[in-house]
């Protein structure tokens, strides 16, 4: 989903200053007061945000900008926004991230400090200058590593399966959990109860009783009390679920029916998955 950086409400309507040498109006960039090359902006699908096109007086596009989402995959996290700078001419496009900047006039700034654009048109030396040690690249590189780290941290993600995590999933024989096409868990059941639905497996709060436990295929137990109720055991409320039941609709969408046991554990696991936990 596409996404943008600024939170400048007004700077477009007259000039602003960046540095000595560098300003914007509503439609030049200007350096050392000299006008570089002609911008248009777009409002976003977010508030106060934009896109930005950059061109030469000769009406080439030399720079596009599209400010750009990485949803958080955890509710602990928050999401942030980075750009995704694509450079026509030479068919290429960098990624880069920026700490509660105003982009419109970091990217004047980059075009300055780089010199990406020299006699109306687009300075390819420069380009590859501005690749190889503008540091939002590693920036943003560092970011995305940052929430690899947490999911490592608190829910082993390193040895969980590859996959698409948006196909749906299937349980066989209430064990073997499956999403697109390969088996990325077990279900292991205490021995007081069996895995199949009995009206006694709930209480008077419509909670369920047995006890049991998810295994990632290398045998690593996952932390279910941590991630959602005491003891292994979780509520059967749709609320508790609720940022994994898309995934669970699409799933026990694939099968005729289902007993109420099969939808618990389905409901379960979608919502493990979903929270990166298997």
């Amino acid at each position: 989903m596409k996404k943008c950086l600024l939170f400048l409400p007004a700077v477009f309507t007259t000039g602003f200053l960046f540095a000595q040498d560098t300003r914007l109006s509503d439609s030049i960039i200007y350096i050392d007061n000299k006008p570089a090359a002609l911008y248009k902006k777009s409002f976003s699908e977010s508030t106060l945000r934009y896109d930005m096109e950059v061109f030469s007086f000769k009406r080439e596009l030399l720079i596009k900008a599209e400010a750009m989402k990485f949803d958080a995959p955890v509710p602990e996290l928050k999401p942030f926004f980075y750009y995704e700078l694509i450079f026509p001419s030479v068919k290429d496009t960098f990624s880069i991230y920026l700490e509660d900047e105003a982009f419109p006039l970091v990217l004047g700034k980059i075009i300055r400090d780089y010199q990406l654009i020299q006699a109306d048109a687009f300075n390819r030396r420069g380009y590859r200058n501005f690749k190889n040690t503008y540091p939002g690249g590693p920036a943003l590189k560092a970011k995305i590593n940052s929430v690899i780290t947490f999911l490592n941290n608190t829910r082993d993600f390193k040895v969980q399966v590859q996959r698409d995590r948006t196909m749906p999933v299937s349980i066989v024989n209430n064990r073997v959990i499956m999403q697109d096409g390969i088996k990325i868990g077990n279900i292991s059941f205490g021995t007081a109860l069996a895995p199949e639905f009995n009206a006694t497996l709930f209480n008077s709060s419509n909670q369920i009783q047995e006890i049991f436990q998810v295994f990632l295929p290398n045998k690593t137990a996952i932390d279910l009390a941590r991630l959602g109720g005491g003891a292994n055991r979780l509520s059967f409320d749709q609320n508790k679920y609720e940022h994994g039941e898309s995934l669970y609709k699409r799933s026990i969408a694939v099968k005729n029916s289902y007993s109420t046991y099969e939808e618990y554990l389905l409901r379960r696991v979608c919502y493990l998955i979903a929270n990166y936990a298997l």
